[in-house]
C-alpha cells in the first residue's frame, strides 16, 4: 500500500507544481487544454529550482525543498487570478486521460510490490538507477561547494574539465532526473534508494497526456482513439522496457520532443497570426529547459520531424516567406533556455566527446515495422518467431501505405505531417542498427534511446489509417477500430511478460545493499577501497557511502574511474569473503565485509576460473554459484610472513562429491560435499607470502546441469570464506 501512496502522491505533487506555470504558458487558443501541459511544467520548474538551489550554494534540498513549495502555490494562485479560466471544468473535460494515467501507474508500480517488500529500486538489467542516487543524494544534502569524502576526490571523480562529483552531474550527467528525485526524496522523506523506481514509472505516465495531445491536435484524431493511443503508449512493451531499466531522462525528453513538436508546426501553421506567434514563447523554454536539463545531447535533433515538415510544405506550397520568422521563434526560447542552463550547453562539447569514446548501454534487438508498433515479446523487445514477423511487418506497412493514400485525397498537410514524423526517425534509427552490426558495437542502445524520445508523436503519425471522422458503423471505421483495438491487445501480451520478468527482477537494492551505510557512521573508517565484482552492487556501496573516500579497482561508469587503491579498509562484497580476528574484518552479512589493510593478518581473495555466474531465487537476497570440475580462487597475503587460515564452505551437490583442495599445485585437504546444504570447515591451511592460487578439484565426474544446459556442476557454494587463525 505504502508505494501505491507515495507513487500517486509523487504524480499529483508533480502536477500541481506545474499546474500555474501551464495556465501562462499555453497559448491562448489552446488555453483550456493547460492541464495536459502541467506534466511538463511541474518537471521544469522542480528542475530550476534545484539547478538554482545548487548555484546559490544552498546546502542541498534538504534546507530549501519545503520553503519553495510557496513558488507553485504562488504562480497557481497568479494564474487563476488573472488568466481566469473555467479550471474544474478543463480538468474534467480531460478526466479520461488522468483515468487512463491513474491505472496505468497502478499497473505499471504492482509488478514492483511484489518483486520486494517495501520501498526500494529495482532494474531488469541497468544500472542507471545507482547513478541517479548518487547524483540524488549529493543534491539532496551537500552544497555544489561541499568537497566532503566521495564528492571531492578528483582522482577518482575526474571527467573531462569537472574535478568534482556534484558538478559531474550539473554539467555533463543527467541532471533533472537526480535532481527531481532529491527534491521529491526531502518532500516525502525519502531516501533516494527508496524513489527510484516509483519516480521512474510517474515519469512514464507523466508523457501519456502529450501522447493524447499530439494524436488529438497534431493528426486530428477524435477522442475515443486518441485515448485508446493514450492508453496503448502507457501499456507499450518499448515504454515499460525503459520504466523497468530505469531510463528517466529518455522519458523526460520524449516529453518535451513532443510539446516542441506541436509548438513547431502550429507556429508554422499559424505562421501568419503575428499575436499568436509568441505566445509559444514560455512554453518552449519549459521544453528546451527539460531537454537540456536531462538529456541535453539530444538537442542537437529534437527539430529534426519539425524541419522536415517545414521544407516539404515549402516545396509543395512554395511559399517560404516567413521561414526566417519560423527559425527566430522556434530559436530563440532555446536561447533562453540555453542561458538559464548554461554550463549545460557548455558541456554539450564534452558529452559529445564521451560518448565516442565509451560504448555505452548494450545490444536491443532491432525493431522491424511491427516493433514501432509495440508488437514485442516483453522482457527483452526480441520480436516474434519470423513468419509471424513478416505477417506482422507486411501488414503494418500496408496499413500505413492505405493511410497515407487516404490522407493524399483528404488533404495532402495531414500526409506530410505523417512522413515528417515518422520517416526521419526510421532512417536515423536504422541507420544505427546498421552501424552497430557493422561495428559490432552497443548503436542499437542509442537507436532505442532515438526512438523512444520520438515515440509520442511518432506513434499516432503511424496510425495514420484511423479516420478523423466522428464513428460511423462503416465497414472501415468499424474495421480500423477494432485493428487499434487488437494492436492494445498485442501490447498488452508484451506488458504481462514485462511485469511477469519484474516480480523477479535480477537486481534489487536488499537488506544486505542497505546495510553498507553504515559505514558511514563509523569513523576509524575513513577511506575504502572497493572490490566488489558486480556493477550494480560496486554502485550503489558508492552511493551509501559518498560521505567516505572511494577507489575503484574497476572503471564503474563515468565519475568513478579506477585508480591506485589508496583505501586503508578494503570493501569486499559476494560470495568470496575473508574474516580476520581483531576487529580488523567486519562482516556486514552474508554479502558484504570490510578488511582493514594495516593489520598483520590481513589478506583477501578474488574468484578466478571455473565458476559460473551468480544465480539466485526471486524475492530473495540469497545468492550462489556454481563450480566446474577445476575452480580457483586467487588468494592475495601483502605480508612477508605465511598466514594460518581455514577454509569455510557453505555447500551442497547434486552428488556426494569430494572436494580435494590444492595451493600453489600441493594438496592440502579434502572437503566432502552432499544433496544437503551443510557448512564445512578444513583443518589449518598455510597460505604463503605474496599472491597464491587455491585450487579445487571435483574427484568424481559432476552431471550435466539438463538435457539443455551442458554445465557440469561439480558443487555449489552460498559461502567461500577464508577464516585467518589467531
Amino acid at each position: 500500500m505504502l508505494s501505491y501512496l507515495v507513487a500517486y502522491g509523487l504524480l499529483i505533487h508533480l502536477l500541481f507544481w506545474g499546474a500555474g506555470l501551464a495556465l501562462f504558458a499555453m497559448p491562448k487558443p489552446w488555453k483550456r487544454m493547460w492541464p495536459l501541459l502541467a506534466p511538463a511544467a511541474g518537471l521544469f520548474l522542480q528542475s530550476l529550482v534545484v539547478w538554482l538551489g545548487a548555484y546559490l550554494n544552498l546546502k542541498g534540498t534538504n534546507s530549501y525543498a519545503w520553503p519553495s513549495e510557496i513558488i507553485p502555490s504562488i504562480l497557481l494562485i497568479a494564474a487563476l487570478k488573472y488568466t481566469k479560466p473555467t479550471w474544474v471544468k478543463d480538468i474534467l473535460r480531460l478526466s479520461g486521460v488522468f483515468l487512463i494515467m491513474a491505472v496505468a501507474l497502478f499497473c505499471t508500480v504492482r509488478p514492483m510490490t511484489q518483486a520486494a517488500p517495501g520501498l526500494t529500486t529495482l532494474s531488469l538489467g541497468s544500472c542507471d538507477a545507482a547513478d541517479y542516487a548518487g547524483g540524488a543524494r549529493a543534491l539532496m544534502e551537500f552544497s555544489r561547494s561541499s568537497r566532503t569524502g566521495f564528492l571531492g576526490l578528483t582522482e577518482v571523480v575526474k571527467v573531462m574539465s569537472v574535478d568534482n562529483f556534484s558538478d559531474y552531474f550539473l554539467k555533463l550527467n543527467h541532471f533533472t532526473p537526480s535532481a527531481l528525485i532529491a527534491f521529491n526524496g526531502t518532500i516525502f522523506h525519502c531516501a533516494p534508494y527508496e524513489l527510484i523506481s516509483l519516480f521512474t514509472a510517474v515519469s512514464m505516465v507523466l508523457v501519456l497526456p502529450v501522447v493524447f495531445w499530439c494524436a488529438r491536435s497534431l493528426f486530428k484524431l477524435r477522442v475515443i482513439p486518441s485515448l485508446i493511443l493514450c492508453a496503448l503508449y502507457g501499456f507499450s512493451p518499448t515504454v515499460l522496457y525503459a520504466v523497468y531499466n530505469v531510463a528517466i531522462g529518455q522519458l523526460y525528453a520524449a516529453i518535451a520532443i513532443a510539446w516542441v513538436s506541436w509548438a513547431g508546426v502550429k507556429l508554422w501553421k499559424y505562421k501568419y497570426k503575428l499575436k499568436l506567434q509568441y505566445s509559444f514563447t514560455l512554453l518552449l523554454v519549459t521544453a528546451y529547459g527539460i531537454i537540456l536539463g536531462s538529456y541535453n545531447f539530444i538537442v542537437i535533433v529534437t527539430l529534426v520531424p519539425c524541419i522536415a515538415y517545414v521544407c516539404l510544405d515549402i516545396v509543395t506550397e512554395g511559399n517560404r516567406k516567413h521561414l526566417m520568422t519560423w527559425i527566430w521563434l522556434l530559436s530563440m526560447p532555446l536561447l533562453i533556455s540555453g542561458i538559464l542552463f548554461w554550463d549545460r550547453v557548455v558541456g554539450l562539447l564534452e558529452r559529445f566527446i564521451l560518448l565516442r569514446t565509451f560504448d555505452e548501454g548494450w545490444k536491443i534487438p532491432a525493431f522491424s515495422p511491427e516493433g514501432w508498433l509495440g508488437l514485442v515479446h516483453g522482457p527483452s523487445l526480441s520480436a516474434y518467431s519470423l513468419n509471424y514477423r513478416l505477417l506482422l511487418s507486411g501488414f503494418v506497412l500496408s496499413l500505413l501505405m492505405i493511410g497515407l493514400v487516404r490522407l493524399i485525397k483528404t488533404g495532402k498537410q495531414q500526409m506530410i505531417l505523417v512522413l515528417s514524423f515518422v520517416a526521419p526517425i526510421v532512417v536515423g534509427y536504422s541507420y544505427l542498427i546498421f552501424r552497430g552490426m557493422e561495428l559490432k558495437t552497443n548503436a542499437s542502445y542509442d537507436g532505442y534511446k532515438l526512438f523512444s524520445v520520438f515515440y509520442p508523436v511518432v506513434l499516432p503519425a503511424l496510425v495514420c489509417w484511423l479516420p478523423r471522422k466522428r464513428f460511423t458503423f462503416s465497414l472501415y471505421s468499424g474495421t480500423t477500430y477494432g485493428l487499434l483495438l487488437a494492436l492494445f491487445a498485442g501490447n498488452l501480451l508484451g506488458a504481462k511478460e514485462m511485469w511477469a520478468a519484474t516480480r523477479v527482477a535480477p537486481l534489487v537494492v536488499g537488506r544486505d545493499l542497505i546495510e553498507i551505510k553504515e559505514l558511514e557512521a563509523h569513523p576509524e573508517v575513513n577511506s575504502v577501497n572497493m572490490l566488489i565484482p558486480d556493477m550494480w552492487s560496486r554502485l550503489w556501496a558508492n552511493y551509501f557511502l559518498i560521505k567516505v573516500p572511494q577507489y575503484f579497482v574497476t572503471h564503474t561508469y563515468e565519475a568513478r574511474l579506477n585508480t591506485v587503491l589508496r583505501g586503508e579498509w578494503h570493501l569486499i562484497g559476494g560470495i568470496f569473503q575473508t574474516e580476520i580476528p581483531r576487529h580488523a574484518s567486519v562482516r556486514f552479512n552474508s554479502h558484504f565485509s570490510i578488511i582493514r589493510l594495516a593489520d598483520s593478518q590481513s589478506m583477501w581473495i578474488e574468484p578466478e576460473d571455473g565458476w559460473y555466474d551468480i544465480e539466485k531465487l526471486p524475492r530473495s537476497i540469497e545468492t550462489w554459484r556454481w563450480a566446474s570440475i577445476r575452480s580457483s580462487v586467487k588468494v592475495v597475503n601483502p605480508h612477508s610472513e605465511p598466514l594460518h587460515v581455514s577454509l569455510k564452505l557453505d555447500s551442497d551437490s547434486l552428488i556426494d562429491q569430494t572436494i580435494s583442495v590444492y595451493i600453489s599445485g600441493v594438496k592440502r585437504a579434502e572437503l566432502y560435499s552432499g544433496p544437503k546444504r551443510k557448512k564445512i570447515t578444513s583443518l589449518e591451511l598455510i597460505i604463503p607470502a605474496g599472491t597464491s592460487h587455491l585450487e579445487l578439484i571435483a574427484e568424481h565426474t559432476p552431471p550435466q546441469a539438463s538435457e539443455t544446459d551442458p554445465r557440469l556442476l561439480a558443487f555449489r557454494v552460498y559461502g567461500f570464506v577464508i577464516h585467518v587463525l589467531p
